[in-house]
């Protein structure tokens, strides 16, 4: 094994350790799991990046143990995205939930959205 596979393993290794910890705070989803989950995933996707460094040259396509790295990090990535998917859904239906106790409906039957907070800029 070569050093730049070595590197892009140890890599791999550390964006699943990333990965792990984002699986399992979203299985609690909330505003502040959310952003942090996004933070890990940034760090994790850094972290591959010799991995992939090295799948673009074609020197470590080939070999077992990154076939078998890659594919436990696409399962990890597919769990994450269901996950991620399943926590926007409740927060979308906790705002439409909101909306409706807060604002009523619309004319349509659906749930009036709130206003936006209010806001302010300045340039100067």
């Amino acid at each position: 094994m070569s050093s730049a596979e070595a590197a892009a393993l140890a890599g791999a290794a550390a964006a699943r350790q990333r990965l792990d910890l984002v699986r399992r705070s979203l299985l609690t989803p909330g505003p502040q799991v959310l952003e942090r989950a996004l933070e890990e995933l940034e760090a994790a996707q850094q972290a591959l990046e010799p991995l992939a460094s090295a799948c673009r040259r074609g020197r470590a396509e080939g070999t077992g143990a990154v076939r078998e790295t890659v594919g436990e990090l696409r399962r990890e990535a597919r769990w994450i995205a269901a996950l991620l998917e399943h926590a926007a859904a409740w927060h979308r239906e906790w705002a439409c939930l909101l909306g409706a106790l807060t604002c009523g409906y619309t004319p349509q039957g659906e749930p009036a959205r709130p206003a936006p907070a209010p806001s302010l800029s300045l340039e100067g």
